[in-house]
């Protein structure tokens, strides 16, 4: 018996220890807000809030950005609307929306808040920087003792969460390493009635996550069996450097944020959304934001530390004057002072303040070093350090990539690419063929191009559309007869493979010969494994085919600066790789073969091949003999080929030629093009050197946009 009653005194013990009501953090609940009337007017006013309890986070001024930004978070929080905003770097706007957080959650205008990074490791690292705020702030403990008082009691440990109590009931408090939920009272009135003054934040949910993680379907049950969803998410630079250069990346992320974010809260209450974000190219996810037309739910504001350079809007003499200012004189006094420890640019810029600043006025006239007079001037010497730097991460006006030298293809290029040779006929110069064909749901896209091995000379000499829509002009979103309809009733993977395996049957029976009656064979098909779900119907039907001998799997990979080359050549080289050519095989998750390339690479050398004469060696040419006494009809053809734009991209060291399709324009046939000549490579075909390709001779040269930099 006497073991019993220690046990259960134990047990009692223990369960105080446990209790909030018998610790130091007592009298904080008992009496409440230490200033009531500063947490009313902070739970009315976002700006208020800051100011009262952020401390040191906010101990500069307010800039006119910095108002307005607060004024739209604000309402987004309580109106469930969405908000962008690109500040330059280090203008607090992170900062902005980690204490718009804690206002809505502590003020209880949102029950469930979500921060979503751009990668696992942001997320980590603002998790932890908000559980700083709620464990240190001793203003907040002062007002808020309900919400801080229980999580100080934790000491950062998620085990006295788990079995935290206050007056003997469980508070249901939590403290993990991905998700916050405030404590619950239960049974407060005798206790704690002035509670009941204040809206409620019992419960509260602080959430993180990435975009790289899984954000659907995020939602919390309440041990009343309501189902609460995120009421305001947070999405904090969104991009990276590397995502923000990749169009594929961009759209992707643009695809997550409206879809997947914008859909996280319920029927009742809509998720509001801010997105704090610095424009890192032209086109990115964040440049996309801030534009009304595609984004006019985002409300997107910009700005940059300076309204515009101090030389602009000036006529030609006076903005040569200051330009020379600062480019000439004061950034080589700024270099000799840099290394020489002395202060003579600062005594320049002193004496010539008036002339240097020009036109131009700061956003945030606070923003200087000590050892500086003005803003204008902080900004200036960013600008002299790295000028590209500058215009990203301080203006939110990155200079434009540099577009290529090569003038866009229109139609009209490719029409001009036939030749007098009649469909599904080679060229006398041809050696092989190879076909491709390129995977959508509805329909199947091919071509089927020949090649000679030592010249890279190319002719395309067959194209189309499987099921046959029996006109020359079709869409993919305007194609009537499609694979589900050709085979109905049949489960959509079962109905590929056999469309597959008509089509391939149908380009390997071509009796194909060139021009001087010579058979020419197709000795590879390659098959596009990069569409939606069906990769490993793909890898099958490579497998198992009685044409599995002249089969290839393939995907493309877009390169990026700043990614390592799919083929490295820093590296010790793996079987069937090539460096020039960027393509490799690898095995899928079926087990077979596949061949994965470079897509930018392979694109850039079809679209030069494009712009040799026609006779030249390496050319590419189009079938356009008669048929019926009629040319043939390729407005299709020429569309799809001449569907996306090139930009030059640079980033580590690097500089490559990346390619991307204008918004609603089909490119299967280009793509398809371009999986011929890879294969062609395979083959054996020799890459030939394109240093000598120029733009087509009669086209104008387009003005390139952008800041002046002189």
């Amino acid at each position: 018996m006497s073991d019993l009653n220690n046990n259960a005194s134990h047990h009692a013990k223990r369960r105080e220890s446990q209790d909030i009501m018998e610790s130091r953090y007592r009298q904080n609940l008992l009496d409440g807000p230490v200033n009531p009337d500063r947490r009313r007017r902070a739970t009315k006013c976002f700006r208020t809030f800051c100011e009262e309890y952020g401390g040191d986070a906010f101990s500069l001024g307010w800039s006119p950005a910095h108002l307005e930004a607060i004024n739209k978070i604000e309402q987004s929080t309580l109106n469930s609307g969405s908000f962008a905003l690109a500040l330059p770097r280090g203008s607090g706007k992170s900062t902005l929306c980690h204490w718009a957080m804690v206002w809505a959650l502590l003020c209880g205008h949102s029950e469930y808040a979500i921060y979503v990074a751009a990668t696992a490791s942001g997320s980590t690292t603002r998790l932890a920087s908000l559980k700083t705020t709620l464990r240190f702030n001793e203003v907040l403990l002062e007002d808020f003792p309900e919400v801080i008082a229980p999580i100080r009691f934790t000491e950062n440990e998620a085990r006295k969460a788990a079995g935290q109590r206050f007056n003997e009931e469980k508070t249901d408090i939590r403290w993990g390493s991905d998700k916050l939920i405030f404590a619950t009272f239960h049974n407060y009135e005798g206790l704690c009635p002035w509670i009941d003054e204040y809206p409620s934040n019992f419960g509260a949910i602080m959430d993180f996550a990435s975009l790289e993680s899984g954000l659907r379907g995020k939602s919390v049950e309440r041990p009343d069996g309501r189902i609460v969803r995120p009421q305001l998410a947070v999405v904090d630079d969104p991009s990276t450097r590397e995502s923000a250069a990749s169009p594929a990346q961009n759209k992707k992320r643009y695809d997550i944020l409206m879809g997947d974010i914008g859909y996280l809260g319920s029927p009742e209450r809509p998720c509001g959304i801010l997105v704090p974000c610095t424009i890192i190219y032209e086109d990115d996810l964040a440049h996309q934001l801030m534009d009304h037309e595609k984004a006019p739910q985002f409300k997107g504001v910009c700005y940059g530390m300076l309204d515009k350079m101090p030389w602009e809007d000036m006529n030609e003499e006076q903005s040569e004057r200051v330009s020379v200012l600062w480019e000439q004189d004061y950034a080589e006094l700024r270099r000799h002072d840099l290394l020489e420890g002395t202060d003579h640019a600062n005594d320049f810029y002193s004496s010539n303040m008036d002339e240097m600043n020009g036109n131009t006025t700061a956003g945030w006239e606070e923003r200087k070093n000590l050892d500086e007079h003005t803003a204008i001037q902080h900004a200036m010497n960013l600008y002299l350090k790295d000028q590209h730097a500058f215009f990203c991460e301080a203006m939110n006006k990155p200079i434009p990539l540099q577009q290529s030298d090569k003038i866009a293809l229109k139609p009209d290029d490719i029409y001009a690419r036939g030749i007098n040779v009649p469909k599904g006929m080679a060229i006398a110069e041809s050696e092989f063929c190879t076909a491709f064909i390129d995977v959508s749901r509805n329909v199947l896209w091919w071509t089927i191009v020949s090649f000679n091995r030592s010249s890279f000379r190319a002719h395309i000499l067959d194209y189309g559309v499987y099921p046959e829509q029996n006109k020359p002009y079709v869409t993919l979103a305007g194609a009537k007869k499609t694979i589900p309809d050709r085979f109905k009733g049949e489960e959509y993977s079962v109905a590929l493979t056999k469309a597959l395996d008509e089509l391939c049957c149908e380009i390997l029976s071509k009796n194909i010969v060139n021009e001087a009656g010579e058979p020419i064979s197709i000795e590879r098909i390659g098959i596009d494994s990069g569409w939606g779900t069906e990769a490993t119907t793909v890898y099958n039907f490579c497998r198992r085919s009685s044409h599995k001998h002249l089969l290839a799997a393939t995907k493309g990979f877009g390169s990026s600066p700043l990614k390592r080359p799919l083929v490295d050549p820093e590296k010790k080289r793996e079987p069937r790789s090539n460096l020039d050519g960027q393509w490799k095989f690898t095995k899928n998750r079926a087990g077979t073969s596949l061949l994965i390339y470079d897509t930018n690479k392979w694109k850039t050398q079809v679209d030069n091949a494009l712009r040799l004469p026609s006779s030249a060696t390496s050319a590419l040419t189009l079938f356009n003999g008669k048929i019926g006494g009629r040319t043939p009809n390729h407005i299709m053809f020429a569309e799809q080929m001449t569907a996306e734009k090139s930009a030059i991209l640079e980033g580590g060291g690097r500089k490559i030629e990346s390619w991307t399709v204008a918004p609603h324009k089909d490119n299967h046939l280009f793509d398809c093009v371009v999986g011929s000549f890879v294969l062609a490579n395979v083959l054996g075909a020799r890459i030939q050197s394109t240093k000598n390709i120029a733009g087509l001779s009669g086209a104008p040269k387009k003005k390139r946009r952008g800041w002046r930099v002189v």
